[in-house]
């Protein structure tokens, strides 16, 4: 499916240098477009939006998973993290998972 793709898209260098390793060979058509968010934009929604439908406190550091919430996406492992962080002690932190999926109700 590689070699015969018009184009690819990788998501780090590192997958792309991964991607010609597995063809085995260098293809100048494959464009690294990375996952993200402009924080600029992001930080200023948050400012906006955090207090108080949120309830996120100015000195709370807050996590936002926004996604499908299907196991493929492992936010059990974000949950269990937190949970983790907590019990070193880190208590400024907030999750906010917001989607739809079959975990929902987990």
């Amino acid at each position: 499916m590689l070699r015969d793709a018009d184009a690819l898209i990788a998501l780090t260098e590192h997958m792309k240098k991964k991607m010609c390793e597995l063809i085995g060979y260098e293809r100048s058509d494959i464009f690294v477009i990375p996952n993200g968010v402009d924080l600029n934009f992001f930080n200023s929604c948050v400012k906006r939006f955090a207090q108080p439908p949120l309830k996120v406190e100015r000195y709370e550091k807050a996590i936002v998973y926004v996604g499908r919430l299907e196991p493929v996406k492992g936010v059990k492992y974000l949950i269990e993290a937190i949970k983790i962080l907590r019990e070193r002690g880190v208590r400024d932190l907030k999750l906010l998972i917001v989607g739809e999926g079959t975990e929902k109700n987990r």
